[in-house]
C-alpha cells in the first residue's frame, strides 16, 4: 500500500496532532514524540505500507491534515488546489464531533466518524474509531470471554446519562447558539440537531429499567468519562467500563455530542452485541457489512419498544448462534475495522473518476 502526501500541507505542531490523517499518524512523529508505538499498537509493523515521494508512484494521495484543520487555519485554498491538480483519488479526513463544510470534489473519498448520512454526498464514508485492543490492554488476552445463552438477556451500559432539566436546557441552548453562529457566517462547525443526548440516553436506560424480561446492568455517571480528564484509560473508571461490557450480553450504543458512538466499536472489540440506535449516522463499510446481522438495530421511532427489539433479537438466537455472533463481532472489529485492513480495502476499492 503506497501513500503520498504533500509535505507543504503537513503541520508537525503537536497541538494539531489530532488533526493528522489516521493512517499517517503511525508514521509521522510530532516534534515532541521520541518513540512512536503506533506501528505495533495498530498492527502495522508487519504490513506492506509505505510513504512514497512521487505522487505518480502512489496508490492514493492523502491530505495529511483534516479538512477542518485547513478551514480553521485559513488554508483551504492550497488544499483545494492540490486536490484539483493531482491525478489521483485523494483521501480526506474530517475530525472531531461536528465536521465542517467541504466542496464536493469528484476525486475524493472523505472519511468521517460524525455527520448525518442523509445530508452528505456519496463521496463521504463512515470511519471507524480506531483504538487499542481492550482485551489485550485490560485482560492480557486475545480471546473474548464468551457469554452463555440465557433466556433473559442482560443489557449493559456504563457512561453519562443525565435526567436534569437544567442540563437538558443547557445542551439545547449550546446547540442553538452554535447553529446560529454557523448560519450567520460566524462559525464553521456544521449545524447539529437540537437535542440533549445525555438526556436521551437517560430516557432509554429508564425505559429498560422499567421493563420486565430484561436484566439491566447500568453504571450511570453524571460526567463524561466519570469526570476524568486525562489518562482515563489507566484508571478505575476504564476498568469498570470494560468490566460492565464483560458482564453484559448487549450494550446500549447511542450517539454522543457528535453523531457517532465510540462505545459501538469497543463493544464489537469485546465480542458483545451493540444495541445501535440509528440516528442517521455513517457506519463504516455499510455497502459490504450487513450491520443488522451484528447489532440490535433500533430506529428512533422504535425507542419506546426498545425492550421488544432486544428480546426479539435475543429470542431468535440459541446457544450456538449466540456464541457465534459474539465471535463474529470480535472478528469483524479485528479483521475489517482495524486501521490497516480498513484503509487497505478502501484503497483496493478506490476508482479513478476524474
Amino acid at each position: 500500500m503506497k501513500l503520498y502526501y504533500p509535505k507543504p500541507l503537513y503541520d508537525s505542531n503537536p497541538k494539531h496532532r489530532s488533526a493528522l490523517f489516521p493512517l499517517l499518524k503511525v508514521f509521522l512523529k510530532s516534534d515532541t514524540i521520541v518513540k512512536n508505538p503506533g506501528l505495533e499498537v495498530f498492527g502495522l509493523s508487519h504490513q506492506p505500507v509505505s510513504i512514497v515521494q512521487d505522487v505518480n508512484d502512489a496508490d492514493v494521495a492523502v491530505l495529511p491534515m483534516s479538512w477542518d484543520y485547513y478551514v480553521n487555519e485559513n488554508k483551504e485554498n492550497i488544499a483545494q488546489e492540490f486536490i484539483e491538480r493531482v491525478q489521483k483519488i485523494v483521501f480526506i479526513f474530517i475530525s472531531g464531533d461536528f465536521g465542517v463544510k467541504i466542496p464536493d470534489f469528484p476525486n475524493v473519498c472523505v472519511y468521517r466518524c460524525s455527520g448525518y448520512k442523509s445530508k452528505l454526498p456519496n463521496t463521504h464514508f463512515g470511519l471507524p474509531v480506531f483504538h487499542r485492543d481492550p482485551l489485550e490492554r485490560y485482560y492480557n488476552s486475545k480471546d473474548i470471554a464468551l457469554r452463555p445463552y440465557t433466556e433473559i438477556p442482560t443489557v449493559g451500559f456504563c457512561g453519562q446519562a443525565i435526567k436534569s432539566i437544567d442540563n437538558r436546557i443547557k445542551e439545547h441552548l449550546r446547540i442553538i447558539y452554535n447553529n446560529t453562529k454557523y448560519y450567520l457566517g460566524l462559525a464553521k462547525k456544521s449545524p447539529q440537531k437540537i437535542q440533549s443526548t445525555s438526556y436521551n440516553r437517560f430516557k432509554i436506560l429508564d425505559k429498560l429499567n422499567a421493563k420486565s424480561g430484561i436484566t439491566t446492568n447500568f453504571i450511570i455517571r453524571d460526567q463524561y468519562g466519570g469526570g476524568v480528564k486525562r489518562g482515563r484509560g489507566t484508571t478505575k473508571v476504564a476498568e469498570e467500563y470494560f468490566e460492565n461490557m464483560t458482564n453484559s450480553d448487549y450494550i446500549i450504543c447511542y450517539r454522543g455530542a457528535g453523531n457517532f458512538s465510540v462505545r459501538f466499536y469497543e463493544t464489537l472489540a469485546m465480542g458483545r452485541i451493540p444495541v445501535y440506535i440509528n440516528t442517521d449516522g455513517l457506519l463504516p463499510l455499510s455497502n459490504s457489512i450487513n450491520w443488522k446481522a451484528h447489532v440490535v438495530w433500533v430506529e428512533p421511532s422504535e425507542i419506546n419498544r426498545i425492550d421488544e427489539k432486544i428480546n426479539a433479537f435475543h429470542q431468535s438466537l440459541d446457544k450456538e448462534t449466540f456464541e457465534a455472533i459474539q465471535k463474529s463481532n470480535r472478528n469483524l472489529w479485528k479483521e475489517d475495522l482495524n486501521l490497516w485492513r480498513f484503509f487497505y480495502n478502501q484503497i483496493q476499492n478506490a476508482k479513478m473518476d476524474i
